[in-house]
């Protein structure tokens, strides 16, 4: 017998198997997330370099203005990239 899911994370094990057109519906689902992830990803690391460069751009005393906040920027990417 196959298993068959009940919203989050519930099976039952006397289901009917999932059919295959469900498991492609699934598979297209995860592959749009991925897609979707990825951009947003992009758009994000995208926004980071440019609020880099006009940082840099503004000299030394705004980027010395700025060193608490980005720390902090710095540390929830850390934060991100551990879980």
């Amino acid at each position: 017998m196959g298993c068959r899911r009940y919203g989050r994370g519930e099976f039952s094990s006397s289901s009917p198997p999932l059919s295959h057109d469900h498991l492609d519906f699934d598979l297209h689902l995860i592959q749009t997330n991925r897609l979707a992830s990825l951009r947003l990803t992009e758009r994000c690391s995208d926004t980071l370099l440019s609020v880099r460069e006009e940082i840099a751009d503004a000299g030394y005393t705004v980027a010395e203005e700025l060193h608490g906040p980005i720390a902090k920027l710095n540390e929830c990417g850390l934060n991100l990239l551990r879980n």
